[in-house]
């Protein structure tokens, strides 16, 4: 083989070398930092005769061209290989028990700040006072007297304020922020209009206590029909009739069958009778036997 030939041979194999070299690059990062490795042809080329290679000195420059990295970048590729990879985070029991703890505590502190708002607002007085959550609220000053769905989320609301009735439109907030958004639509303060409104707002009411309050006097009335029991034993008062204007009233106990009643003496011989009757009767039946 020439010496010409030899030449070219050498620059075809560092062209395929080096495009071998950039695809796996270019592909995998872990070509790039491994050194890739060389076809068998190239292999052949390195296992050529020392004496071949001796006397060719461009082929040697040229294989040892083939051996030294691409321009100093491997380095420069490995740091940022290294420096993509992506780190995953480190989990453990100890982390989740913090992250626990640290919630308890502001959920702890937010309850004990609303304790001490309450208790300040009960003991201390003014206008921290009447706006604290646990403010009074009198009866009578203002009252809901109806509600009206009209779609979802709106409703119209009838207001008692005093000797006012408010008709407000209430409608319910959406998103982030909650609670609802209240409207006047409208404002009755004639004697004649708010007496209207309140009777016909509190007529059922009041037609519901109308016959519950009949149902009563109906079973006291059935009750009081029925016929009781009457005992011929039972003492009962009785009063005697008077005769004059500023007399009293005496009540005196008799028996439902007006008997007089017996005077103590009689009513122990009597018991002595019987008692003398039983003994007789007894000795006549021991005589018997």
């Amino acid at each position: 083989m020439t010496h010409a030939a030899k030449k070219m041979t050498g620059g075809l194999h560092a062209r395929v070398l080096f495009a071998v070299v950039a695809c796996a690059a270019v592909v995998s990062p872990s070509f790039a930092q491994s050194p890739a490795p060389l076809p068998e042809s190239l292999r052949v080329a390195a296992k050529q005769p020392q004496s071949t290679q001796q006397a060719s000195p461009v082929l040697s420059s040229a294989t040892d061209h083939e051996n030294r990295p691409l321009g100093g970048r491997t380095a420069s590729k490995q740091s940022a290989s290294e420096s993509q990879q992506v780190v995953e985070p480190v989990t453990s029991a100890s982390s989740y028990f913090r992250t626990i703890i640290a919630l308890a505590a502001v959920l702890a502190l937010i309850a004990v700040v609303a304790a001490i708002v309450k208790f300040a607002g009960k003991r201390s007085g003014g206008l921290f006072a009447a706006l604290a959550p646990a403010a009074k609220a009198p009866q009578g000053v203002l009252e809901i007297l109806a509600r009206y769905p009209v779609t979802t989320g709106t409703q119209l609301v009838v207001i008692k304020f005093d000797r006012r009735v408010l008709l407000v439109s209430q409608t319910a907030n959406k998103g982030w922020r909650g609670g609802a958004t209240l409207a006047t639509l409208c404002e009755l303060a004639d004697a004649s209009d708010v007496a209207s409104i309140l009777i016909k707002t509190r007529g059922e009411e009041q037609a519901s206590l109308a016959v519950k309050f009949q149902k009563m006097l109906a079973t006291e009335d059935t009750e009081f029909d029925k016929p009781a029991d009457r005992n011929p034993y039972a003492i009962r008062p009785q009063i005697k009739p008077f005769s004059a204007p500023g007399a009293r009233l005496d009540v005196v106990a008799s028996d439902a069958s007006n008997a007089d009643p017996k005077s103590p003496k009689q009513t122990a011989a009597a018991i002595r009778q019987r008692l003398a009757a039983m003994q007789s009767s007894s000795r006549r039946a021991g005589g018997a036997a």
